[in-house]
C-alpha cells in the first residue's frame, strides 16, 4: 500500500463493486454470485453470503460495528450480514408498485447505524437505519408533533381535568348507599375469584355470575367490577389474567428499553407516547372497566401494536423513505461521507 504500485489480490478474479472495511485492512467484494471478503495483508478468502444470480449485485458498505450492508440484486432491497458471515437480513423493503426500482449503492453515515442508498429509475437517494426505524423529514416530524400537541390540548379543553381526578377521589363515595361503594364490589369480586381461581367463569360472564356473590346494591344490576384487573381475573382465572396483563407489562417494559436505547428524537417521542398511553390505561383500569369498552379497547390495542412494532424494529424491515434529493438536509447533516476515498 505504501509503495503506490498496484498488485492483484489472489482469489479476487472477476470481483466487482469492492468496498473497504473501516480499518482499511480488508476489502469486501462480489464474485461468483457471492459476497466475499479478503484481508489485504494476505489473509484467507472468506465467503460471507450468497447474492443470487451472477452480476446482479450493486454495491456494499462496511460499518464500524462489523455489519456489512449490501445490494445483492438489481431489483431487490438492501440486506445486512455480519462481517464474519451469517444469514442475511433485509433492512429495506420495496414500496408497493415500485417494480424494478431496486435499492443499491449503500453508504453508512458517521454514526454507523444510519445509511443512505440510491433507488433506480430516477427515484433518488433515500435513507434508513440498521435497526429498522425510518428517519422522517424534519417537516413531517414537526407536523406530527404539532398534531399531537393540538390533539392533547383539544382533549383537555373538551373533557377537562376534573372528571379524571374525581374518578379516583370518589372511590369511597360513588354509589354510596349506607356504606356500599365500589370497594364493596371489589370485595365481592375477590370472592368470585376464590370460587373460580383457575379457569374463571368465562369471558363476558361477570354480570351473570356476580349475583351469586353479591352483597351490595342488591336492587341494582352490577355489570362490571369497576376494576379491569379483578374482572379479567374473575372471568379468565388467575392464569389468564397473569397472561393478559403480564403481556401488556412486558410490551411496556420493551418500549421503555427502546426509549433508553434509541438516539433518534422522533423515535424517543413515539416510545414515550406509547409508554404514557399504556401506563394511563393501566392506572385507570384500577378503578374502571376500560378494557370492556369497545372503543377504549380498540385504541389500546392499536397503541400496544405500535409500541410492540417500535420496540422490536429488527423484526420489522424499514420502509423506504422520502427521497433525500427533495430535502437534502432532512436525510443527514453529513452527506459529505459520499465523497470517494482514493485508496
Amino acid at each position: 500500500m505504501d509503495s503506490g504500485a498496484a498488485r492483484p489480490l489472489a482469489g479476487t478474479e472477476g470481483a466487482s463493486y469492492p468496498f473497504w472495511s473501516p480499518d482499511s485492512a480488508s476489502v469486501g467484494f462480489f464474485a461468483d454470485s457471492k459476497l466475499k471478503r479478503i484481508d489485504i495483508a494476505g489473509g484467507a478468502l472468506q465467503v460471507l453470503a450468497n447474492t443470487g444470480t451472477a452480476g446482479t449485485a450493486r454495491g456494499g458498505a462496511w460499518s464500524r460495528d462489523g455489519t456489512i450492508l449490501f445490494a445483492p440484486l438489481t431489483n431487490g432491497p438492501l440486506l445486512k450480514v455480519p462481517a464474519a458471515g451469517g444469514e442475511p437480513v433485509a433492512v429495506t423493503r420495496l414500496e408497493t408498485g415500485q417494480g424494478t426500482a431496486g435499492h443499491r449503492f449503500p453508504q453508512f453515515l458517521p454514526d454507523g447505524r444510519h445509511f443512505i442508498y440510491f433507488v433506480r429509475d430516477g427515484r433518488g437517494v433515500y435513507g434508513g437505519s440498521l435497526d429498522g426505524t425510518a428517519s422522517m423529514r424534519a417537516q413531517t416530524r414537526a407536523a406530527v408533533a404539532a398534531l399531537f400537541f393540538l390533539g392533547v390540548l383539544g382533549l383537555v379543553v373538551w373533557i377537562g381535568s376534573d372528571p379524571v381526578m374525581s374518578r379516583f377521589e370518589t372511590l369511597g363515595q360513588e354509589y354510596n348507599l349506607g356504606g356500599q361503594n365500589r370497594i364493596s364490589i371489589w370485595r365481592d369480586t375477590l370472592g368470585l375469584i376464590r370460587h373460580h381461581p383457575l379457569l374463571g367463569t368465562g369471558l363476558g360472564s361477570f354480570s351473570t355470575v356476580y349475583p351469586s356473590v353479591q352483597t351490595v346494591f342488591l336492587t341494582l344490576l352490577v355489570e362490571h367490577a369497576h376494576c379491569d384487573y379483578l374482572e379479567v381475573a374473575s372471568e379468565l382465572g388467575l392464569p389468564g389474567a397473569i397472561l393478559v396483563f403480564g403481556s401488556i407489562f412486558w410490551v411496556l417494559a420493551q418500549t421503555a428499553g427502546q426509549y433508553k436505547k434509541t438516539e433518534e428524537s422522533f423515535d424517543k417521542a413515539v416510545s414515550l407516547g406509547c409508554i404514557g398511553s399504556i401506563a394511563a390505561i393501566l392506572v385507570h383500569s384500577l378503578a374502571d372497566f376500560n378494557l370492556y369498552i369497545p372503543a377504549n379497547a380498540l385504541v389500546f390495542t392499536v397503541i400496544l401494536a405500535l409500541a410492540w412494532s417500535h420496540a422490536r424494529p429488527e423484526e420489522t424491515p424499514a420502509e423506504s423513505l422520502r427521497p433525500c434529493s427533495r430535502d437534502i438536509k432532512s436525510c443527514w447533516p453529513s452527506l459529505k461521507v459520499l465523497r470517494v476515498h482514493a485508496r
